[in-house]
């Protein structure tokens, strides 16, 4: 044999592959403080439980109407308060919006694909579940109008509406 100590170590290689795959750790993001729950097989990473709200079919006009509020008052504390608290649900670890997109341009009349509609509808919805998540993080703070980041977190579509000139879109998002 020319190397002798190369089996030794193709056996320590696979030695250290099996057991680094024997010992991986379950994540968990404890400060989730919700369920956490893994996929039947026990493999994979740890997830926080997310589901969809038993909500009334009229919702999202409350929720619209709230974000309304928020938008006319945006230092008001009470009315984003009233907000996060109708709009977040805890035992599903979801957070509630309504987003909205205008299917014609304001300025020149012409419609909008229906396509970049839904796209301005989500980013919207996106934006208000980022207002909520904050404000719910860091006792209503800051006013409206002062972030600008989207919530980056898993979401469901409870319905899109098409109503006059606007593509309303009810949206869970996991938080």
């Amino acid at each position: 044999m020319k190397h002798p100590h190369l089996s030794l170590h193709l056996l320590f290689f696979f030695f250290l592959i099996t057991f680094s795959s024997c010992t991986k750790e379950k994540n968990t993001d404890e400060s989730a403080g919700g369920t956490v729950s893994t996929n039947e097989s026990g493999a994979g990473e740890a997830t926080a439980v997310f589901s969809l709200p038993q909500l009334e079919p009229d919702y999202w006009k409350e929720i619209y109407d709230l974000q309304q509020q928020v938008m006319s008052a945006p230092e008001n504390i009470e009315v984003r308060k009233s907000l996060c608290e109708r709009s977040y649900f805890e035992p599903n670890r979801a957070i509630v919006v309504v987003g909205v997109g205008r299917r014609t341009n304001p300025n020149t009349g012409e419609q909008i694909s229906l396509g970049l509609v839904r796209q301005a509808a989500y980013s919207d919805a996106a934006r208000w579940a980022s207002y909520i998540s904050t404000w719910l993080d860091h006792d209503y703070q800051p006013n409206f109008g002062e972030i600008s980041a989207d919530l980056n977190s898993s979401s469901e579509v409870i319905k899109e509406m098409l109503v006059g000139d606007s593509l309303y879109v009810e949206l869970a998002y996991n938080y």
